[in-house]
């Protein structure tokens, strides 16, 4: 039990002063710029659709799900170049994060009937198939039960501390890794052409 409530925390609760947060007292995730990127309700039903072999940390695909909405704004790049250029060492035009915002760009233009309903999930499937995994199958499935029950409600909505440079980079990476294999397969189809 104390194993699903650390797991539930460790997943769910926002990082401290990251491109999402918890609003309307858990009800609602939303950008710092107050735009929705999804409601508890739905989060949950696309966590449970997705979970057949585990999930990849939660920051991407909350990214992938904002961008099956809306094009990444400039404030939006802003923050995340600003945030990035906050860690000693790392250039504030570093490729992974160029290369993981031009790829949820490339998402958003996709047809609008495959950014939504059963079909968003289907593109989150694709876009995370095959990828290594942080969160277990039997992880999410007790994490998704406590945040279903509301019971963590006020350990989830309080911010964790400030995300590492590591973590930073493993998100944005699982983001770069897909716009990766996106050229790789377009210049496959190119070049039997």
């Amino acid at each position: 039990m104390i194993k699903a409530v650390l797991n539930t925390k460790h997943y769910f609760q926002a990082p401290e002063e990251h491109f999402w947060q918890w609003a309307e007292k858990g009800e609602v995730i939303e950008t710092r710029d107050g735009a929705t990127i999804c409601f508890r309700d739905d989060l949950i039903n696309i966590l449970t659709e997705l979970s057949s072999d585990g999930l990849p940390p939660l920051t991407p695909i909350l990214m992938l799900i904002a961008a099956c909405q809306k094009e990444i704004s400039i404030h939006d790049k802003f923050f995340l170049v600003r945030a990035m250029g906050s860690f000693e060492g790392r250039a504030l035009e570093d490729p992974t994060l160029e290369k993981a915002i031009a790829f949820l760009n490339l998402v958003h233009q996709l047809p609008a009937e495959l950014r939504t309903g059963k079909k968003r999930v289907h593109l989150l499937y694709e876009i995370f198939e095959k990828t290594g995994f942080v969160f277990s199958n039997m992880q999410l499935k007790e994490s998704l039960d406590e945040l279903s029950s509301g019971r963590l409600d006020a350990l989830i909505i309080q911010e964790s501390e400030a995300i590492t440079k590591e973590q930073f980079i493993t998100d944005f990476g699982y983001l770069n890794r897909a716009f990766f294999s996106i050229d790789i397969k377009s210049h496959h189809i190119i070049a039997r052409h």
